[in-house]
């Protein structure tokens, strides 16, 4: 649902190589359940281009997705972009 009801209505979810076409559908799919999704991956221009495409695949609000710079390989970055999530949605 455009609103943020569904099942996942008041979830923060984090998907992870969201710009990759699994990724993707997990955005699309947690987004129609009502979820606040965060895209991360790598490539910051990539994941902001999955957003533009989930956003408009979904109809949901802009406020609903946003990005995050992500790179699983590397325990630093894992650690920053959680807390950045966490900063800015105050839980995952």
């Amino acid at each position: 649902p455009a609103s943020g009801t569904g099942r996942l209505g008041g979830k923060v979810c984090v998907v992870t190589g969201a710009a990759g076409n699994p990724g993707g559908e997990s955005v699309r799919h947690y987004l129609r359940e009502g979820a606040t999704v965060v895209l991360t991956g790598r490539e910051p221009e990539r994941n902001e281009r999955a957003r533009d495409a989930a956003l408009a695949a979904t109809g949901v609000h802009a406020s609903r997705a946003s990005t995050v710079r992500l790179d699983g390989a590397d325990p630093a970055s894992v650690t920053a972009a959680i807390a950045e999530v966490i900063a800015r949605h105050g839980r995952l």
